[in-house]
């Protein structure tokens, strides 16, 4: 599909990772609203663009709405929020900066290199008094587009032969890697992003021929693919602080506790903890790591999109997992992977998603798709009746842990 086109209910079931533009007709009614739209875009890391058109005429439009709500409160609190958005709209620094600011977190940077403001776009009248700004594309690898599109074209075709959503095949993070280094065989072939022994079985002949075949068309000089060195271990001295917290974390005490001694925000502590960890330090994280079943979930989604980014995986379950959270997930990961390699590094293969998806839909035949609005009502209507769960997910075929993030997305659970 190459459009996506939605109505103001934003979030039914845009699931994609590779959505890379997203238009608003008119602003959303609060930002909390719009930054999880455009939360949608960019989901496996690679840059998107958001343009949003807005007129005056659409805050007279919310305005006469909001004067409707027959709730004081209620009133003052939805008016309040125009006002924030409006105010995100007008803004004259960096959107980035405001928008982070509003949900808490504090941006350093005086350039974000990504909004309208900081890359001093031209901005251009569109119909009546809307405003529409562009960007210059930047792209993270230099590619060859024409290859990276073939590779699309082969990686659909094999899709729709599986039944299998494209991203699965490979991401387009793969995909530009093969177009940017021009693997000749599988030893290179193997060096690409996501691509792990189970994938060059299933696909590498197929993707080696079309790009082997293309380099040959066009008398294409392709580089070699540098190998990745494992970084070296820091060796470094400790701060007061971080041997403060190092020597908490050994004793097994919470991130809370740690932080309330110290007189820190938590988030601080799990960045103690990521820059020990990074600087060879040996300490076990085990027991600040969460439950087993929210432990998978985000090791699930490290799988999909990678580990680079904490954005794609927030954005992804909508919130419903802290930064904090994903954070010590991915660094857990981290650190299994490392001692893999060490133990036996031919057992480093990716996982056979193929498969577990075939497995998965055998059992539950409507994971991972797309909830619809009479089974969203069926699924509050039956939790109400204080219908178990496994009994749920026989009702409406989808795993346990489908119909537990649906009853929370409710706040019922």
């Amino acid at each position: 599909v190459d459009i996506i086109v939605a109505t103001i209910a934003f979030g039914m079931g845009i699931d994609k990772p590779d959505v890379r533009l997203i238009i608003h007709h008119t602003f959303s009614k609060t930002l909390e609203g719009y930054y999880q739209e455009i939360g949608r875009a960019g989901r496996d890391g690679f840059s998107s663009d958001c343009v949003l058109f807005y007129s005056w005429g659409d805050k007279r439009k919310h305005e006469f709405f909001i004067k409707q709500i027959m709730d004081e409160f209620a009133q003052k609190k939805s008016m309040d929020q125009l006002r924030k958005i409006m105010d995100y709209c007008e803004y004259t620094s960096c959107r980035r900066k405001y928008i982070l600011r509003y949900f808490g977190e504090n941006f350093q940077e005086d350039n974000c290199k990504g909004c309208d403001i900081c890359l001093n776009l031209q901005e251009i009248k569109g119909e009546g008094d809307k405003k529409l700004f562009f960007e210059k594309v930047k792209e993270n690898i230099s590619y060859d587009k024409s290859l990276f599109e073939e590779l699309r074209v082969l990686r659909k075709q094999i899709a729709n032969e599986k039944n299998f959503p494209a991203f699965v095949i490979f991401g387009d993070v793969s995909l530009r890697e093969m177009a940017s280094y021009f693997p000749k065989n599988n030893e290179e072939f193997l060096r690409i992003k996501g691509v792990g022994e189970q994938k060059l079985n299933d696909y590498g002949e197929l993707f080696l021929e079309a790009i082997n075949n293309y380099v040959k068309e066009n008398d294409i000089d392709a580089m070699g693919i540098p190998r990745k060195e494992k970084k070296k271990s820091k060796t470094r001295f400790l701060s007061k602080n971080y041997q403060k917290t190092k020597e908490m974390i050994l004793k097994k005490i919470s991130i809370e506790e740690i932080a309330g001694i110290h007189g820190f925000k938590e988030r601080r502590i799990i960045y103690h903890i990521e820059k020990l960890l990074e600087g060879g330090e040996n300490i076990d994280i085990n027991y600040l790591i969460p439950s087993k079943e929210r432990f998978e979930s985000i090791k699930s989604a490290f799988e999909e999109f990678g580990t680079k980014l904490l954005a794609p995986i927030y954005n992804y379950f909508n919130g419903e997992f802290s930064y904090d959270e994903i954070r010590l997930v991915r660094m857990a990961i981290k650190l299994k992977n490392e001692d893999v390699e060490k133990d036996d590094k031919e057992n480093n293969s990716k996982i056979d998603y193929h498969q577990r998806l075939e497995e998965i839909k055998e059992e539950f035949p409507n994971a991972y798709e797309s909830w619809d609005e009479d089974e969203d009502n069926k699924l509050k209507r039956l939790f109400s009746k204080n219908v178990p769960i496994q009994a749920l997910t026989k009702i409406f075929k989808r795993q346990p842990s489908a119909i537990r993030s649906r009853l929370r997305k409710f706040g019922v659970l």
